[in-house]
């Protein structure tokens, strides 16, 4: 069963970074639409071109911490279908148990996380904006 979890962690994992390296390879046409989407920013009055580094480390915090939710919730499915063909065995029964609680454990600690990281970066988004 490990085996199946790693693959389908090594697919999402593919699947997350194919797409970035497909948009390297056509950096020419990517190139033409960056342009075009810097001067709409530059009409629209976004500043574009710099970035405050704590801005970056929260949104990457809370990218980390929405795909840590995503695992969480795979780990609570793979509790209940380990619970649901245990065929009452008292051993797998717990361990079913176990594992749905201990995800639903970690996606509130995700939660919790997430919501003071939001918040956090719209109070630094505030104060960088005045």
């Amino acid at each position: 069963m490990k085996k199946i979890v790693a693959s389908i962690l090594l697919a999402g994992m593919v699947c997350w970074f194919l797409p970035l390296t497909y948009a390297h390879a056509e950096e020419t046409a990517t190139g033409k639409a960056l342009a075009g989407l810097e001067a709409t920013a530059g009409i629209a009055g976004v500043n574009s071109g710099e970035t405050d580094p704590a801005l970056v480390i929260g949104k990457a915090l809370e990218i980390l911490i929405s795909i840590l939710g995503i695992i969480f919730l795979i780990i609570v499915v793979y509790g209940g279908i380990t619970w649901m063909t245990a065929q009452g065995e008292p051993k797998s029964v717990t361990k079913g148990k176990d594992m749905i609680i201990e995800g639903i454990i970690g996606m509130a600690i995700c939660l919790g996380a997430y919501a003071i990281s939001y918040f956090v970066v719209q109070k630094l988004t505030e104060a960088v904006a005045m």
